[in-house]
């Protein structure tokens, strides 16, 4: 507390985002089956699930006789980052335990980091945002202009 006599600090100008904590429900269920140690019943569970939010996220479209290589080739675009690289990973996951003979199991923590990586964008993470946390959300990250106040009634 400064004396009255001395000048008060100056206010720091600086801006922090705050950032809003979301639970993904597709992380949850999936440490919910690796603790059941069903590994392969997770990994079936995450990908189709995460696909069709990666094509949420980024309004991209996932036609019902696409298969899951062709939306990789062609899903891909520049604002997705390294998202596409992680979804290769991941499908190298499960396209073995969906159509063929088991492949190399990974360990358990090596999927959730996986998935961890694909819902770290913002627009990934956003889609579980519910609507009152978004306008929260919003109301702490953008600058919106105050509405005008009303005329007084003569």
């Amino acid at each position: 507390m400064n004396p009255w006599w001395r000048k008060p600090q100056p206010v720091s100008r600086e801006i922090v985002e705050q950032i809003t904590a979301v639970e993904i429900p597709v992380i949850t269920e999936v440490n919910r089956r690796l603790a059941k140690g069903d590994y392969g019943g997770a990994i079936r569970f995450a990908y189709p699930k995460a696909a069709e939010d990666l094509a949420r996220a980024f309004q991209v479209s996932f036609p019902i006789g696409m298969t899951h290589e062709e939306f990789l080739r062609t899903a891909a675009l520049p604002k997705m980052g390294h998202l596409p690289e992680f979804f290769q990973r991941f499908y190298d996951l499960y396209a073995p335990l969906r159509y063929g003979p088991p492949g190399a199991r990974e360990e358990p923590a090596t999927l959730v980091s996986l998935l961890k990586s694909i819902y770290a964008p913002r627009p990934m993470w956003q889609l579980y945002l519910q609507p009152k946390d978004l306008e929260a959300h919003r109301s702490r990250t953008a600058a919106t202009r105050a509405d005008p106040a009303p005329e007084p009634a003569p």
